[in-house]
């Protein structure tokens, strides 16, 4: 008797730890989900167990694909799982396809992840290219010859002039 109330207890605690685990998967499937469903971005529970399966950050491509809806840009989540794929920066990318429209400019987000890859965005977004850090340091120290500076809150970069871009990064100032 005592070894079948062992084999019990063992498969008691084998179902609780299944179920535990379930929960806590399901859990995070379920937030991204509702974050997504509360922002207006329609994505499926199935499309995010698929990224996982695929090895993609399921967050990553909710959070840029959030960013866009709500610029009302429209991206797939294909297209942002196939550029998380290749490497890329969502972030980076989502914000220079939502300034590109915001700027009328008709440009596909694989074309922008095809710059982003020969690190040409800033060029395919037509925004100057930045000074040097070394052509920073070289210029007069004092203040009133030096232009208003800002941080990049993504890179901590300074950004100099009017751009509303980083031009270290892409993120929006």
């Amino acid at each position: 008797m005592a070894v079948t109330q062992i084999i019990a207890l063992l498969v008691v605690i084998l179902i609780f730890l299944v179920g535990i685990i379930t929960f806590i998967t399901f859990q995070r499937i379920f937030s991204l989900w509702l974050q997504a469903y509360m922002s207006g971005t329609h994505v499926s529970m199935l499309e995010i167990i698929g990224m996982r399966f695929r090895r993609v950050d399921p967050r990553v491509v909710i959070k840029a694909l959030i960013m866009a809806t709500q610029a009302g840009v429209r991206l797939s989540c294909q297209e942002l799982e196939r550029a998380y794929l290749e490497g890329a920066d969502l972030e980076k990318l989502t914000l220079a396809m939502i300034h590109a429209r915001q700027q009328g400019m008709e440009v596909s987000f694989k074309e922008l992840v095809q710059a982003d890859r020969e690190n040409r965005l800033a060029q395919k977004l037509n925004l100057p290219a930045g000074p040097s850090p070394a052509a920073d340091a070289a210029r007069s120290d004092s203040p009133a010859a030096a232009p208003a500076a800002s941080v990049c809150p993504k890179c901590g970069q300074p950004s100099t002039g009017t751009n509303k871009i980083c031009r270290n990064c892409g993120a929006i100032l």
